[in-house]
């Protein structure tokens, strides 16, 4: 059966709750959800697996899998020129775009709105702040 956003494809650069939850429901209502981590992982990945006494495997973390199943995964340095470019191509190819990244931060890697508002017309832009 399709789902109602199947060809959809979902951008999402964020980490903790409310935005990976968002695209985790855009995912599960059948969009493409690529998931941009740094190089080092998004930091939910560690969540859980430190808690004493150890109770999650390093391939089993329910605090990061309930946010974050059913998504595509890729860490890109969006500090190198290299990162920004496949960052800004993935942007290019996405119907909409997730993020819970603080304004000044996205403006600092020039992916602000004002920043790409121009040259990706179409793309639905989101942000999710507290």
């Amino acid at each position: 059966m399709e789902k109602p956003l199947s060809g959809v494809k979902v951008l999402e650069l964020a980490t903790f709750v409310a935005a990976p939850a968002c695209a985790r429901l855009l995912s599960d209502l059948g969009a493409e959800v690529i998931k941009v981590e740094p190089p080092k992982g998004d930091v939910w990945r560690e969540t859980a697996k430190n808690y004493q006494p150890p109770v999650f495997s390093d391939d089993a973390n329910p605090v990061f899998d309930i946010y974050n199943s059913g998504k595509k995964h890729v860490s890109i340095n969006l500090k190198s020129p290299e990162g920004k470019e496949m960052f800004l191509k993935l942007m290019g190819e996405a119907d909409v775009f997730v993020t819970n990244t603080r304004p000044a931060a996205l403006k600092r890697l020039g992916i602000a709105y004002e920043d790409v508002k121009e040259r990706f017309p179409g793309l639905v832009y989101a942000i999710v702040l507290g």
